[in-house]
């Protein structure tokens, strides 16, 4: 590894004032820890190149024979990418988090704290995913295919209006995106699977370093499906997806209106009908 020991900065460049030393010489990893990654040199083909050039690929507005899912309606909602930094001489990152709040922008949540982002069932989502650290972070979200609708430079997804739009070579289907620092990177997707599972940065040191969250989707016809979201199963507060539809939130309901959703909550409970989980089909479940 001949490239940039970063995020963190060498000992070197502290303690002998970074400008006044060879740039190169001082960001270079030490060869007794990450310079012996193995190095990848990239070289022109051995035979014939037959790809495609890139300004000759036919656009699919169809990726694999799907339309994209349709703007509207669908729901709104924004989550961050941050870094927990070191404090001393050395200072860096220690840990990148995800959360759904901006909130201490050097604060995130852990695995193990309640579910935060619920779902209903076959919901068309848009999340707007603000990178607040000095990284770029490649987001995969599970049991979803999605696609990138645009990005935009800031943190503010208010102030985004179209973006930056879409690169030709971003305009099929993903699984993962990136999500570039500074930016707000805004995908569309479809929740068509029940279950709990996970959305994390898929690099491996940073998903299994905290940054990677729990997720709950759950049936807005049978709201007892919803147990599965919540630690303790009991704890409930209704929300309006879509506020100034005229539909109400009515707890005493077993169905919830297409426009009511339901979050956790540590009071306030509501009211549900007596669980079927217990009953429910094994397999419509990925825990």
């Amino acid at each position: 590894n001949t490239g940039p020991n970063e995020p963190f900065k060498t000992f070197d460049q502290i303690d002998q004032n970074e400008p006044q030393m060879d740039t190169a010489k001082a960001r270079r990893a030490p060869f007794d820890t990450l310079g012996q990654i193995m190095r990848f040199d990239v070289s022109l083909p051995a035979g014939i190149e037959d790809s495609t050039p890139p300004d000759q690929l036919c656009f699919d507005e169809k990726p694999g024979g799907v339309a994209k899912f349709p703007a509207d309606p669908v729901f709104e909602r924004t989550v961050y990418l941050k870094e927990e930094l070191t404090t001393g001489e050395a200072l860096g990152p220690f840990a990148a988090v995800l959360d759904n709040e901006r909130g201490n922008t050097e604060v995130g949540k852990g695995w193990a704290l309640p579910i935060t982002e619920i779902i209903p069932w076959k919901q068309v989502e848009e999340w707007n995913i603000v990178n607040l650290s000095a990284d770029s972070h490649p987001i995969h979200i599970h049991q979803i295919k999605d696609h990138l609708v645009k990005r935009c430079d800031g943190e503010d997804p208010t102030e985004c209006d179209d973006g930056d739009g879409v690169p030709g070579y971003e305009t099929g289907w993903k699984d993962a995106v990136i999500a570039y620092p500074a930016t707000v990177t805004t995908v569309r997707m479809k929740f068509d699977i029940l279950g709990v599972y996970a959305w994390h940065c898929h690099i491996l040191s940073h998903e299994d370093n905290e940054m990677m969250r729990p997720m709950c989707v759950y049936n807005p016809a049978d709201i007892t499906t919803f147990s599965k979201c919540c630690p303790d199963g009991t704890m409930y507060k209704l929300i309006d997806r879509f506020p100034g539809t005229g539909t109400s939130c009515n707890p005493g309901v077993a169905t919830l209106p297409e426009t009511c959703s339901l979050e956790c909550t540590p009071s306030a409970p509501i009211a549900l009908a007596k669980s079927k989980v217990d009953g429910a089909d094994p397999h419509q479940y990925e825990t």
